[in-house]
């Protein structure tokens, strides 16, 4: 069987949890084969296009390297508000930022915060160096 056919047979992205309200983190998946890290998870690799994937937390803390401020609404979110790029473990994650002093520079170390009850469900604040 193909690696392919074994993706499509693996189980469905909606199933795969990207976030774990009870551990307060982000879960990815990590390649069994060449120990590639992936988020959101996957059903298979996408740097050897092996299928033995398995869950993997990431860290909650982390580095922001990029960040803009969005004027648009989107439905739960008012503007303005902060999404920037996240580096956790090598990983990069796209996400909103909560709490950035006006004068922040990046790089800057940032913290990871999720809540089921919470539009979105995770965001990161500035953290500890």
């Amino acid at each position: 069987m193909t690696n392919l056919l074994r993706a499509v047979d693996a189980t469905p992205t909606g199933q795969r949890r990207p976030v774990d309200f009870e551990r307060g983190l982000l879960v990815g998946s990590r390649c069994l084969d060449c120990a590639w890290l992936s988020w959101p998870p996957r059903a298979g690799c996408p740097l050897c296009h092996g299928v033995r994937v398995e869950p993997a937390a990431l860290p909650t803390q982390g580095v922001l390297y990029s960040w803009t401020r969005v004027w648009v609404p989107v439905e739960g979110i008012t503007p303005p508000y902060l999404l920037g790029l996240v580096r956790l473990a090598g990983v990069r994650v796209f996400g909103h930022i909560r709490d950035l002093p006006e004068d922040a520079t990046v790089p800057t170390p940032v913290q990871l915060r999720v809540a089921e009850s919470s539009a979105p469900p995770f965001w990161f604040v500035p953290g500890e160096s």
